[in-house]
């Protein structure tokens, strides 16, 4: 996008000065090949903007779209696209936005899978900013938590639909979750009591924030720098800003 603006504005500074020389020619015979450019640059021009211009516009639908957007992981296959449709309504229904939400349009994301794999997520397009939000609020993933939830929908997860650079971020914070934890033992770790679980580290993949559990309650306000390690914004400095851009993780 950078680049074709600067092509833009490079080919109107040509044809600014291709006018200012033309204004000034008396001579009918020399006008013929420079009106001649002319016009192919004006019509270079034209194209340009309005390339840049369609551009534009496509990456604002498509951020429109993605703010809108949410993802659930582990809803089994359907057969077919409106039975997928009509599951996800169901789910939306259990969490309690039957009347709030509206669900315009789901997709499965990747290619077809091996019966018994596990399923493909699901990218589920709705009708506001407002209701992804609705959605994604930790009293309403909750609902998934309880034990009509555990049975009815059973690993379920919701997550916002996430740019490269967000994706990346949360690599770099569960790489963090894990060096921290291992002062009490990796989880899963045969020997780890219950006690060091319920005082781990954990992180908020819809925040991109890093908290801890204190004797099983989650503790927002704990930060590793409280515990004599380095800050969350020191380590991802130390990982390196670039690395966040980079599309290695989707």
């Amino acid at each position: 996008m950078a680049k074709l603006s600067a092509q833009v504005t490079t080919m109107a500074s040509d044809l600014s000065e291709l006018k200012d020389a033309l204004s000034e020619k008396k001579n009918v015979k020399d006008l013929g090949p420079a009106e001649g450019k002319k016009e192919e640059l004006e019509s270079v021009v034209k194209k340009a903007v309005s390339s840049a211009l369609s551009e534009s516009t496509i990456k604002k639908e498509e951020e429109s779209k993605r703010v809108r957007s949410i993802v659930i992981d582990g809803l089994p296959e359907q057969k077919s696209h409106i039975l997928d449709l009509n599951r996800v309504k169901d789910l939306v229904g259990f969490l309690g936005g039957q009347e709030k939400i509206n669900v315009l349009d789901v997709h499965r994301m990747g290619k077809e899978r091996p019966e018994g794999s596990r399923p493909r997520k699901v990218k589920v397009l709705l009708g506001s900013e407002a209701q992804q939000e609705f959605l994604l609020t930790k009293t309403t993933r909750s609902c998934l938590k309880s034990s009509d939830g555990m049975k009815l929908w059973p690993d379920i997860f919701i997550s916002p639909l996430r740019t490269t650079a967000e994706n990346n971020l949360l690599f770099l914070l569960r790489t963090r979750r894990y060096q921290l934890n291992m002062v009490v033992g990796p989880p899963g770790t045969p020997g780890l009591d219950k006690t060091d679980r319920g005082n781990s580290w954990y992180v908020d993949s819809v925040r991109y924030t890093i908290g801890k559990l204190t004797n099983g309650k989650v503790d927002r306000k704990a930060r590793p720098e409280d515990y004599g390690e380095m800050s969350t914004e020191e380590w991802l400095k130390y990982c390196g800003p670039d690395f966040l851009a980079q599309p290695l993780l989707t």
